[in-house]
């Protein structure tokens, strides 16, 4: 939340942000967002965001904008419990997979509909239109339409988690603890060279 506070207070003037802040973003602004959790010494109450008007457009781009790698999870349903299990599991991703349980995920949670028809459910065309993490998301999910190549569909790499875990560790040290650029280079090129090593080693 540091760099929405940074905004707040006049010290930066862009952030790059998942989508999936939308609805955290808005509520923020609204003073309406859930502090649990938050370290001790940060208060978003505190904070006045009433001059404060964010605005949202496509990633920044090299050629141009809106062109971007995508992340994101996914969830399994796997045969090693019991039938009952199974069935329930089954039951929930049957609905979760309904159209207006996808706009629910969308408006709610912000994250972007995988189904097609949600994006036709009145809700959420509502939301797209009428709320301002809806317009947000709108460009999000234009993003996902027209911005993803899908004859190059980013790099594939085995250890994914640790690759991140790497890259962010540097990036803090550049940022956070005043590291030299080259030298925080070195240190993401060693430990995502390590870590695709001993991914190869265990699996290959």
């Amino acid at each position: 939340i540091g760099h929405y506070l940074a905004m707040a207070g006049h010290k930066s003037s862009m952030t790059i942000e998942t989508s999936t802040a939308a609805t955290s973003v808005e509520a923020f602004l609204k003073g309406d967002l859930r502090t649990e959790g938050l370290p001790a010494n940060i208060d978003p109450s505190s904070v006045d965001t009433s001059q404060l008007d964010i605005g949202a457009a496509e990633v920044p781009g090299i050629r141009e904008p809106g062109r971007l790698a995508m992340g994101g999870g996914a969830w399994y349903m796997t045969n090693t419990s019991g039938p009952e299990v199974r069935a329930g599991a089954w039951d929930f991703v049957k609905f979760f997979n309904q159209a207006d349980s996808q706009a629910t995920w969308t408006m709610v949670g912000s994250y972007l509909p995988y189904r097609m028809s949600a994006v036709d459910q009145p809700e959420l065309k509502a939301a797209w239109t009428g709320t301002l993490s809806g317009r947000w998301l709108a460009i999000a999910y234009n993003e996902l339409l027209e911005g993803i190549d899908p004859s190059f569909p980013g790099p594939t790499m085995g250890p994914y988690e640790r690759m991140r875990d790497e890259i962010r560790k540097s990036v803090d040290e550049l940022i956070f603890q005043g590291g030299e650029p080259a030298a925080v280079v070195r240190q993401a090129s060693a430990g995502t060279t390590k870590a695709i090593q001993e991914y190869n080693d265990e699996n290959f």
